[in-house]
């Protein structure tokens, strides 16, 4: 009888997709004003097809050194102002070892480029344990960090971090471990100079009206965090 029950719900509740389509400009119910505004409507699709996923991996020594070369190489030419940018970049990265590069993907094409990416990124510092009776993590501070580089493709911001060495808790003594925390914000630049711009990703869900108060949108530590896409991850 649960699982009936539960069946039925799952059949009767909409996804955002069918939201649309059913309060969109195709559809026959009302409710949503919004999506009757063929431009409103277009945003909300995209916001939907955007599906932004964030995620981190360790980056391998040797693709660190293909990234460093390929810098050098694109800064090599064509005048020598560009070739002394590459080799200042190339220093700044020797300096400032990467290991860890966080990836911010969307099925959306020119998410970055077309698109403001506003990213919160911080580096959690926490205790490990390994007990008979505790096994895990727990935060104790965290630190905002600027990434070292940002790499720009059609689908992909790859954001590349420095992660410390973090300690193996050995029996009763407790270890050093360490996480990130990644929130993004793609804002649409407005095309008019000092016009402002509603337009941001994730968007709104269709049945849901764009707030009034869009400094609640855009900053990060609200309450409704539907306006941002967020992650933990540990490497």
């Amino acid at each position: 009888m649960l699982v009936g029950g539960a069946v039925t719900g799952i059949m009767l509740t909409d996804g955002p997709l069918e939201q649309w389509v059913k309060h969109g400009p195709f559809g026959d119910q009302r409710g949503a004003p919004w999506l009757e505004e063929p431009e409103e409507a277009y945003y909300r699709l995209q916001g939907i097809l955007a599906n932004i996923t964030i995620t981190a991996r360790r980056v391998p020594p040797q693709e660190r050194d293909a990234l460093m070369n390929q810098l050098g190489n694109t800064h090599n030419r064509p005048t020598p102002t560009s070739f002394l940018m590459g080799q200042m970049w190339q220093e700044h990265l020797q300096q400032r070892p990467i290991n860890t590069v966080i990836e911010v993907k969307s099925s959306l094409p020119g998410m970055g480029v077309e698109l403001q990416d506003v990213a919160i990124i911080k580096r959690l510092e926490g205790k490990t344990y390994n007990t008979p009776a505790f096994s895990g993590w727990v935060k104790e501070s965290e630190t905002q960090i600027t990434p070292i580089l940002t790499q720009l493709s059609v689908h992909t911001i790859r954001y590349f971090v420095y992660t410390p060495e973090g300690k193996h808790a050995l029996g009763a003594q407790t270890g050093t471990g360490y996480r990130w925390e990644a929130r993004v914000q793609f804002r649409e630049m407005p095309q008019v100079p000092f016009q402002s711009n509603n337009r941001f990703y994730p968007a709104p869900e269709p049945l849901k009206e764009t707030p009034s108060n869009m400094a609640e949108v855009f900053d990060s530590t609200s309450s409704n965090s539907d306006y941002w896409v967020k992650e933990t991850l540990n490497v």
